[in-house]
């Protein structure tokens, strides 16, 4: 069978450099694991490297992301640690000014893979790219991405089932100094020590209760992000703020979460439409006049349909809370995701900048039998 590995980006500056995450350090050592089995077994390595110039703050990735990184040559473009070291000069290396590489996918087309390998960072942005080109290129071959060999600084779930995500908090989100009697917890910290000390939902809020979420940045240059969290497990959801009065951790019965305003008033303006159902209305409008339906569906008049957050809020709330899955894994996918669509952003409705707006993206990665399966849905 004729195989290759590929290292995606495992780059310093992906690493501990401008967009450094402490996962992408902890890859080191199974990365080099990966390429050291790959030499044995004959199998070819391919690195792919993030090339910018310094034109990059007027490309599009640099008007959307504009923190310098990976600029050719520089310390930042180097491959990082031990990794670098183990790189021949027979490998063949791909630089690429996107997420994805057409070159590496042309020419593994041309080399015939029957499996491809791949690791390195970032999971759920570059090396979800180039798997999407790869599978492409070669829709026969196997394609394989091991856990434990990428990563992200996103969303995430553990092998018990709870599951974290971090949410923009932007102007409520306070974080403090370090206080002796607590666990003093970076926020970027705060996703891997759950998922890492955590097995359960009640054991997160117990972790919750001795933690105290600390301003310490992971790098000087890059500001921490204001957040609010979500954690959930198949018993429940709690939502965790820290604002300028303290860490808060709050049942989450709708199990929902957008953005501003904070939790508590969320839950509140559910009180809005208290009077909304999935069923037809009756006329409680007056006895007096002769009132009828005319279309389905008017039990939800009055659900807000804007895209801010407040609105997205109730909107999910009420879809999830009605709404009706059937008995396969199948279909309980496929309900998951008619759920977020119900809260999608188009591009060009919601613009924050002048010539950029707000844009849902979603990507369904599955691992069947050995085969990556990628869906745009």
């Amino acid at each position: 069978m004729k195989k290759a590995l590929v290292v995606v980006d495992y780059q310093k500056d992906f690493v501990d450099g401008a967009l450094g995450f402490p996962k992408a350090v902890e890859l080191e050592s199974v990365i080099c694991d990966k390429i050291q089995q790959a030499r044995r077994e004959g199998t070819e390595v391919i690195f792919t490297f993030d090339t910018h110039g310094e034109d990059y703050p007027q490309t599009q990735e640099g008007r959307n992301l504009p923190i310098p990184h990976c600029y050719k040559d520089s310390e930042g473009w180097q491959l990082y640690g031990a990794v670098a070291g183990l790189r021949q000069p027979q490998d063949r290396c791909f630089e690429k000014p996107c997420f994805g590489s057409w070159e590496l996918a042309e020419y593994a087309k041309e080399q015939g893979y029957e499996q491809v390998e791949l690791c390195g960072v970032v999971s759920n942005i570059c090396v979800l790219s180039n798997a999407v080109l790869l599978k492409a290129a070669l829709p026969e071959a196997e394609l394989l991405v091991d856990a434990r060999a990428t990563a992200s600084n996103d969303d995430a779930i553990n092998e018990k089932g709870l599951g974290i995500a971090g949410l923009n908090f932007v102007g409520n989100a306070v974080y403090f100094d370090p206080k002796p009697e607590k666990d003093n917890i970076a926020q970027f910290e705060l996703i891997p020590w759950i998922l890492g000390t955590c097995a359960s939902l009640a054991e997160a809020k117990e972790s919750l209760s001795r933690i105290n979420l600390i301003s310490t940045p992971f790098k000087k240059n890059l500001p921490l992000a204001q957040l609010h969290w979500i954690i959930a497990d198949a018993s429940g959801a709690i939502t965790v703020e820290s604002t300028a009065d303290g860490l808060h951790v709050y049942d989450n019965p709708v199990g929902v979460l957008t953005n501003n305003p904070p939790f508590p008033m969320q839950m509140f303006s559910l009180n809005n439409y208290l009077h909304l159902s999935p069923k037809q209305p009756a006329n409680t409008f007056s006895n007096q006049l002769d009132l009828s339906t005319y279309s389905r569906g008017m039990g939800g008049l009055g659900l807000p349909g804007d895209l801010s957050s407040a609105s997205r809020f109730a909107r999910v709330a009420f879809v999830k809370q009605n709404s009706i899955s059937g008995n396969s894994e199948t279909e309980s996918v496929s309900q998951f995701f008619h759920i977020l669509n119900s809260v999608d952003q188009q591009r060009g409705c919601c613009e924050v900048a002048d010539g950029k707006y707000e844009i849902t993206l979603y990507f369904l990665l599955q691992c069947d039998a050995g085969n990556l399966l990628l869906y745009d849905v």
